[in-house]
């Protein structure tokens, strides 16, 4: 039996531009007593974008938690009310200059279910045609096409570790 949590008291801690962190104290169906950090998130979406040569394209970007350049496919976050697909497109034709003639929902992934509501919305881009748009301004990004054995050779090396793309590529069928 999965012992189900009810919360009895909710606090928000803060609330910003990206996340809010509530702190919730709740009482599970044993009758124990815990507090539960949760944080809100937007529902994002990433991209596997496939260029007409069967390359992938990823980019890298700087990322202040980890205070290093990461490389990864394609993402954003939904904006309230945005339709996840259209977030999809908008995203991939502002970071990388394309829009995808074709795009398939490949699966939806939960990024840390324990302590955070985000969801991922996967997508596969193809029949791409050059129509960049702009982007944020706050955001820069070097762009990178790879074969699916270069993108394979930087799993292994370490290189490419961020879990969203990696969960892409999985859905993709590439990671077997």
């Amino acid at each position: 039996m999965i012992n189900k949590e009810t919360t009895i008291k909710k606090e928000i801690l803060y609330s910003g531009k990206i996340v809010t962190l509530e702190l919730h104290e709740v009482k599970t169906d044993l009758g124990n007593h815990s507090r539960r950090e949760i944080i809100r998130h937007a529902a994002g979406v990433v991209i596997l974008g496939y260029t007409d040569q069967n390359r992938m394209i990823l980019l890298r970007q700087f990322r202040k938690p980890f205070e290093e350049a990461v490389l990864e496919l394609p993402a954003g976050k939904l904006e309230a009310g945005e339709d996840p697909l259209d977030t999809a497109r908008r995203e991939f034709q502002e970071e990388t200059g394309y829009y995808p003639g074709s795009m398939e929902f490949l699966g939806e992934a939960l990024t840390s279910p324990g302590y955070s509501d985000e969801v991922l919305y996967i997508y596969r881009a193809k029949d791409l045609r050059e129509d960049p748009l702009d982007g944020d301004a706050d955001e820069s990004f070097e762009y990178f096409e790879m074969t699916p054995e270069e993108v394979t050779a930087c799993i292994r090396s370490g290189e490419l570790k961020d879990a969203k793309s990696l969960c892409a590529l999985y859905l993709d069928g590439l990671m077997r």
